[in-house]
């Protein structure tokens, strides 16, 4: 996690003998008497005198070069931005439920709280073994039966669904359950139907899922088929839904699918509900296999890897403006700030923090917040040090006052790789802290090589209401 101080350690030792081999053949070759006072004062001091002052011209340095492109850049994206873009970025989506399934629980406040105290983290298999026989770490939900879906999908079809999609599946309609509670109480009644859809602009139910790109069609049509099942079971009308199936690997594209529903909303000040889910289970023989032969599976010898995790998220959001009487929010997400490294977080050599510094300082100025107002951060990567140590390297930076490990959340740390949900998930986890905190979490994804984001997550404070006029 500390691997960012390893190189200013290595410079300040490397100056450290560069002067003492200068020092001494100097002495050396003037045949001179060496007292303490000279070894305090050019083996001590001098040293010593000369990191400070090399360190400190070092961050000046850094500190005006980073500053100018970024003047620049700003500059750069007010004059492409259209002229309403003050205005967008303030734009925000009221999250009306979250539903989380993993091994740390299948409520969103649970698994906060048990990540917060760091009482789940992956431990060595009993089932998945490598080509050696060695247990694989992995992270398990325990008990998951998967029988019943496994004959409600091959009632439709009759080869057998592979078990990370039977499994997967299975936790996904455990986070689809709290959410659809909420979508089967904003029904319309069937007397009121035929005004609601004479509304304009008529609400709809727009619905996004994330699947494993990995996946066959086979499977992501299996699993299009078993939300579609457990949708209509909420009697929302299906004249009123649009439903989109995205493949998608680990990385940004729950939050821009989110940033994207954010902006189109809020702009039309629909009063469209926007339900996006994923899932991911990597607790399957086969892919093990497959993460194995491409030396990505994590192991004493290869920390780089990934561990096998299983979990699924689902959030449903409405723009703030149009929440009925019965909604309940649990917190307010506002609009992301996207961007990508210029260099691979896999690639060799150092893992400079910049970009996410860049991005995260981004997501605050959207939201008008200080770098005080954060009392947690939260983020989608899991054990590897690269990814660790970029994290660790942008709170320092961006949050001093936090500590990074205490108050960091990291998700994958904990349930190992989530792939597609890995980003939605952690979102679920910070609307959660927001709400049991009552006080603003950045949300930071650093799993992908290149792909960066971040996103304020605020508790919901019910606007105050008018007070009536004196008569």
């Amino acid at each position: 996690m500390f691997r960012f101080l390893l190189r200013p350690i290595v410079l300040a030792i490397l100056i450290t003998l560069l002067i003492w081999f200068a020092v001494i053949v100097y002495w050396q070759e003037t045949v001179r008497l060496v007292t303490a006072e000279d070894v305090g004062i050019y083996l001590v001091g001098l040293p010593l005198l000369a990191i400070v002052i090399g360190f400190g011209l070092r961050a000046g340095y850094r500190h005006y070069t980073k500053a100018k492109p970024s003047q620049a850049g700003e500059a750069s994206a007010r004059a492409d931005a259209p002229a309403t873009d003050e205005r967008e970025r303030g734009f925000a989506l009221a999250l009306l439920a979250i539903g989380l399934a993993s091994g740390a629980g299948n409520a969103a406040a649970e698994v906060y709280e048990t990540l917060k105290a760091g009482e789940i983290q992956p431990a060595p298999d009993r089932e998945l073994r490598n080509r050696d026989g060695f247990p694989v770490h992995a992270c398990r939900v325990e008990d998951l039966d998967t029988e019943e879906i496994a004959a409600a999908l091959e009632a439709v079809d009759a080869s057998p669904a592979p078990p990370g999609v039977q499994r997967a599946l299975v936790l996904l309609g455990r986070s689809l359950a709290p959410v659809f509670e909420v979508v089967a109480a904003a029904v319309p009644e069937p007397d009121k139907r035929g005004r609601a859809a004479a509304e304009t602009p008529a609400a709809k139910l727009v619905v996004n899922l994330l699947l494993p790109a990995s996946w066959d069609d086979r499977s992501r049509t299996r699993a299009t088929r078993h939300v579609g099942s457990l949708l209509a079971q909420t009697g929302w009308p299906a004249e009123a839904c649009t439903f989109s199936v995205i493949p998608a690997n680990d990385g940004s594209l729950a939050l821009r699918q989110l940033d994207g529903f954010c902006q189109k909303a809020n702009r039309a000040d629909s009063a469209d509900m926007y339900l996006l889910a994923s899932c991911e289970s990597a607790i399957d023989e086969d892919v093990v296999s497959a993460l194995e032969a491409a030396g990505l599976l994590f192991s004493s010898s290869h920390p780089q890897g990934h561990i096998p995790g299983e979990a699924a998220a689902a959030v449903l959001a409405r723009v703030p403006k149009r929440i009925s009487p019965l909604q309940a929010p649990v917190a307010l997400v506002g609009r992301a700030a996207l961007s990508a490294r210029a260099k691979s977080a896999d690639a060799a050599g150092r893992i400079g923090h910049e970009t996410l510094l860049e991005t995260a300082q981004q997501s605050l100025a959207a939201a008008q917040l200080q770098p005080a107002d954060i009392c947690l951060v939260v983020s989608d990567v899991d054990q590897r040090s690269s990814r660790c140590g970029e994290c660790a390297g942008a709170i320092n930076s961006f949050l001093p006052e936090l500590d990074p490990v205490g108050q960091f959340v990291g998700a994958g740390q904990a349930l190992g790789r989530l792939g597609a949900g890995g980003a939605l998930f952690a979102l679920g986890v910070a609307a959660a802290a927001a709400e049991a905190e009552e006080k603003p979490v950045l949300l930071v994804t650093a799993s992908h090589p290149t792909e960066r984001a971040a996103v304020v997550v605020r508790p919901y404070v019910e606007p105050a209401k008018a007070a009536p006029s004196a008569t």
